[in-house]
């Protein structure tokens, strides 16, 4: 156990205690599964727009820091583009 085994069963073993292990495996699969996916819908909602499906004001003065960054470090030369759409919500 120390080794990082999560269970076994010594010889000879009991057919409905192997399958009653198998069973609780299975579903600390699942479970651990719907953790990832509840993650990664949280970290959806907290980086893109629920409206607009684009990213966030945070991460896009992020984005662009990194750009920015990465700019000055190599020596290439960047631009930033801003616009403003009157009546945004009309565009689908």
């Amino acid at each position: 156990m120390e080794a990082g085994v999560d269970d076994f069963l010594a010889k000879p073993f009991d057919e409905l205690e192997l399958k009653a292990r198998l069973l609780v495996g299975k579903r600390l699969v699942v479970v651990q599964q719907e953790l990832i996916a509840a993650r990664e819908a949280m970290r959806s909602a907290a980086t893109y727009d629920g409206l607009t499906g684009l990213l966030n004001q945070r991460e896009i003065v992020q984005s662009v820091e990194h750009e920015l960054s990465r700019a000055a470090r190599e020596k290439h030369p960047v631009s930033v583009i801003l616009a403003d759409l009157d009546y945004f919500k009309r565009i689908k």
